[in-house]
């Protein structure tokens, strides 16, 4: 038996079908859902159902951060990630902006999470030197892609479509 060895690029990209399967996920979990305000995604956040929890292994604020951007961008929000830290000493941290009528809205990805729940999440990173990008194909050019891969984390891993992700 062969083993085929995917290339850097190939592991590098979000599966296929990422942000179609986001689409079905969240017709079928929230319906249809109004994006036209500030009130309509608090509204919308509060109804996300909680992540796994936070820990240092295996669910960071990259993976919170990647679940929370593909179901914002699944609900047709102009989602983005942002990467960035206080300072050169502290921990690069990830977290979602939303855009709506020019304005960005900072969402901390851990407020979804089972030990830290508390959304909409809303919040500040004002003070950090941070880059932003506007899909998982390119915040993974620039970091390893297991930063980000929420699918591969229980309760989804054992899941169709994602247990099927590599």
């Amino acid at each position: 038996m062969s083993w085929a060895i995917p290339s850097m690029l190939e592991r590098n990209r979000p599966p296929e079908g990422y942000y179609e399967v986001a689409a079905e996920h969240v017709i079928s979990t929230y319906g249809r859902v109004s994006h036209q305000n500030r009130s309509d995604l608090v509204e919308f956040l509060n109804r996300i159902e909680p992540f796994p929890g936070y820990n240092q292994e295996n669910f960071t604020s990259f993976e919170s951060s990647a679940r929370l951007e593909w179901i914002l961008e699944g609900a047709d929000f102009e989602a983005r990630l942002v990467v960035g830290r206080r300072n050169k000493n502290s921990p690069t941290v990830s977290w979602v902006t939303v855009s709506l009528k020019g304005d960005n809205i900072a969402i901390d990805p851990l407020k979804f999470t089972k030990n830290r729940y508390g959304p909409p999440g809303l919040s500040s990173y004002g003070d950090f030197e941070s880059q932003s990008f506007d899909s998982l194909r390119g915040v993974i050019s620039n970091r390893t892609r297991t930063d980000w891969d929420w699918w591969n984390v229980a309760p989804y891993n054992g899941k169709k479509p994602f247990s099927e992700w590599d």
